[in-house]
């Protein structure tokens, strides 16, 4: 905090990442606006200019693909809970599964310890870290991508999944309804039934996925 005050103190400009960001430093800090700008994440090509993919691809049943580590934010133990719902009603033999990449460490290993205990072992997966061309391929074969985190500065996850063709679920807070714009599905990250309700819309509508995609690649 102190060497950000400094640079607060000291900064000429300021260079965000988003408008959310930078709304931020002002109400916190009081940085004039006008010495601020703003410079989105075109990082959506970064997969897509590799060669041809050589991984293998996960099985073919649908679904939805989170890709984070285990920090709070990323809110995956109420995505487990949503996750548990949609599962339970949607039934076994219908619902999406869903696969989690993130780093393998002892946060993670407590979500995973979570899924068994909610009884989700057989529906939910972690690949760990992938390389690039194992990642791309994970994208490429997943049925949507699920975003439920509660603060970003940004959203990378959402421009790749938009360049992969990918439909969006996902939350509506901090910058993640700038960053998507139209081509998402929102949810209050903060609510299980409020998630699990918008995965089954989701996966029980192509119309729906089919309208996200366009408005993603737009």
């Amino acid at each position: 905090e102190t060497m950000f005050q400094e640079m607060i103190q000291t900064a000429d400009r300021i260079q965000g990442i988003s408008q959310h960001t930078l709304s931020r430093i002002q109400h916190h800090y009081g940085f004039s606006r006008e010495k601020m700008f703003c410079s989105h994440i075109a990082i959506h090509q970064r997969l897509l200019s590799l060669g041809p993919p050589t991984a293998s691809a996960p099985p073919a049943r649908p679904y939805f693909f989170y890709p984070a580590n285990a920090w709070k934010h990323k809110n995956h133990e109420v995505l487990l809970l949503a996750y548990g719902i949609y599962l339970a009603q949607s039934g076994a033999n219908e619902a999406w599964d869903l696969i989690l990449t993130g780093h393998d460490d002892s946060a993670m290993k407590a979500i995973l310890r979570l899924s068994e205990i909610l009884g989700l072992r057989d529906h939910v997966r972690f690949m760990g870290h992938l390389s690039d061309d194992h990642y791309r391929v994970v994208w490429r074969n997943a049925g949507a991508l699920i975003f439920p985190s509660l603060h970003e500065g940004f959203g990378i996850p959402l421009v790749e999944a938009m360049a992969f063709g990918l439909p969006i679920l996902t939350g509506n807070a901090g910058s993640l309804p700038e960053v998507g714009g139209d081509a998402c599905l929102y949810a209050d990250a903060t609510k299980p039934l409020a998630l699990a309700e918008a995965m089954t819309h989701l996966a029980s509508s192509p119309e729906l996925r089919d309208d996200l995609r366009r408005r993603g690649y737009a």
